[in-house]
């Protein structure tokens, strides 16, 4: 079953992360999203089993996971850009 977990870093430093990169995932700034805290919230979408991977679990120590209300403002915010960003190459087709 693919779960979306959402998690937060004051640092970039996941963006260059091997483990990470060969799932794919999406980031950005709190100030794309709106938020108040600074730094970078990751949206990651993989099989359950994915996430308790050892080297995953390694990969993912230095970020912390965004739970309740502020996991469901975030996902939907991703949801608002990448719809604004469709919008926006449709109308220059």
């Amino acid at each position: 079953m693919i779960e979306e977990k959402v998690f937060f870093s004051e640092k970039k430093a996941f963006a260059d992360n091997e483990v990470l990169k060969m799932n794919g995932f999406e980031y950005e700034g709190n100030a794309a999203l709106g938020m108040e805290k600074d730094g970078f919230y990751v949206l990651i979408k993989a099989e359950d089993k994915w996430f308790k991977q050892k080297d995953v679990v390694e990969a993912l120590k230095d970020l912390k996971e965004v739970t309740g209300k502020e996991k469901e403002k975030v996902i939907k915010k991703f949801a608002e850009l990448t719809e604004n960003a469709g919008a926006g190459i449709a109308l220059f087709d």
